[in-house]
């Protein structure tokens, strides 16, 4: 429609009432209302382009829809501007759009991609946002109107897609160590290993998303002998065992001393909110100091982990204040599995209980060696050595102990980190800008990923 013929089509279809001015300062007949504002909008059912692959190994696409509704629309009237603030996902189809509402007070149009001239909008007709647009709603009046510059924005990558890039490759120091062990901590990531019975640290700063290149890793002789597996952080201050079996404390990873406690743990496994986290030979302890220690209890002590230790302290995604402890550990020829949910808000007022392995469940924890866990993206991973020898694939435990799935995250790159032999493992860890960490021993090769979303902003 021309913009010559907008005033009477309004005076027309758009005689109402209105409340909102655009134009107080006009001197109009106050039988012509002169309000032209958009009141409300919601996108109606979009389409999104699938990438799949077919039973040839094609690449090829499908269809799937996407429900509008669940992604509202922003009205800035001052700023003239309508936009949804959470994106529509990755591959949604802007070319199509459709509404399935729109309120306005006054008469709508939006203006041509082509002409630039001002043409009927209907909420319900296909329209190309593929580039922002203008509506315009005009008063009753035929002098007042508003504009809007209308954006949608969609995610321009896949938002469970992971992105992996290798740090390191042959890295001297990391490729002798054995019992290997990386931890988040002072702006750095901190690999720790055993060297021909020492304990030796890598440190790697840190920046925001950047990491230092790999000639500018610190290498560093630990002047006590550590259990690696069993270094945790908590409260800017790094715990671990010593080779002996003591407690020890370090505010840097490289001097450490030993704690005036007379309890000594068979393993140190985990570190929350709540604390540290360390097992016994009868009971689950708890420490906010390292110093003093408080038994816990589990439903099923006869059961602890004996050996082989491996642990991870999850916190939730919607509560800042639960967090689920997960332990890992051989009780003889047997792997046990443990979990804790605890609410550090209310206090400790839930058991550790042990997973008992069922016959029917098809995701029970798989036959590795050499596991390593980590909390990422609000439940646990893990990666380990399986019978012959190789890296397993990346396990992931939604419900946080009972059930470990394989392949929503890929490795690295095909056989990148493949094991060779027995001596060679992998550890992972997670760093402050929601990366997850493969750090492997006897090749030396360092790699870095995250899924897509937990870097959008």
């Amino acid at each position: 429609m021309k913009l010559t013929k907008i005033t009477a089509w309004l005076l027309t279809v758009l005689f109402t009432g209105m409340i909102l001015s655009c134009d107080l300062s006009s001197d109009l007949d106050d039988e012509l209302s002169h309000d032209c504002i958009v009141t409300s909008i919601t996108l109606g059912s979009l389409k999104r382009i699938m990438h799949t692959k077919n039973s040839q190994g094609q690449d090829s696409t499908y269809e799937v829809n996407v429900t509008g509704a669940y992604y509202p629309l922003t009205i800035d009237h001052l700023g003239g501007r309508i936009f949804n603030a959470d994106s529509l996902p990755y591959g949604t189809d802007l070319s199509r759009v459709t509404f399935s509402a729109i309120n306005a007070k006054g008469g709508m149009v939006i203006r041509s991609l082509v002409t630039g001239d001002d043409t009927t909008f209907v909420a319900s007709d296909s329209t190309d946002f593929t580039q922002p647009r203008t509506l315009v709603v005009y008063a009753v009046d035929g002098k007042s109107k508003r504009t809007y510059e209308v954006k949608l924005n969609v995610h321009q990558e896949e938002g469970d897609s992971v992105v992996w890039h290798n740090l390191a490759v042959g890295h001297a120091t990391i490729a002798a160590m054995s019992e290997t062990r990386a931890l988040n901590f002072g702006g750095a990531m901190k690999v720790f290993g055993q060297i021909d019975g020492a304990t030796h640290m890598v440190n790697v700063p840190l920046q925001g998303t950047d990491v230092a290149p790999a000639d500018q890793w610190q290498t560093t002789s630990i002047n006590v002998a550590l259990q690696p597996r069993s270094i945790q952080s908590y409260a800017d201050r790094l715990y671990a065992l010593s080779a002996e079996g003591a407690l020890v404390v370090s505010a840097d990873g490289t001097a450490w001393e030993k704690l005036s406690t007379d309890f000594t743990p068979e393993a140190l496994v985990a570190a929350g909110k709540s604390g540290l986290v360390a097992v016994g030979e009868t009971a689950y302890y708890n420490s906010q100091d390292g110093v003093e220690w408080k038994a816990m209890v589990a439903d099923t002590p006869e059961m602890l982990p004996q050996s082989n230790f491996a642990g991870a302290c999850v916190m939730s995604n919607k509560n800042d204040a639960q967090e689920t402890f997960v332990v890992v550990g051989q009780r003889g020829a047997e792997t046990v599995v443990w979990r804790k949910w605890m609410d550090t808000m209310d206090g400790d007022n839930y058991p550790w209980v042990y997973i008992v392995p069922s016959v029917n469940n098809s995701y029970s924890f798989p036959a590795l060696t050499d596991y390593t866990l980590a909390a990422y993206d609000g439940v646990t991973y893990m990666v380990g050595k399986k019978a012959d020898g190789k890296m397993s694939p990346i396990y992931i435990s939604p419900d946080n102990g009972r059930s470990w799935k394989s392949g929503e995250m890929k490795l690295p790159t095909e056989g990148a980190l493949s094991l060779e032999n027995s001596s060679i493992g992998v550890t992972i860890a997670v760093d402050d800008e929601n990366f997850l960490w493969m750090i492997s021993s006897g090749n030396g090769k360092v790699w870095r990923g995250r899924y897509q979303r937990l870097g959008w902003k």
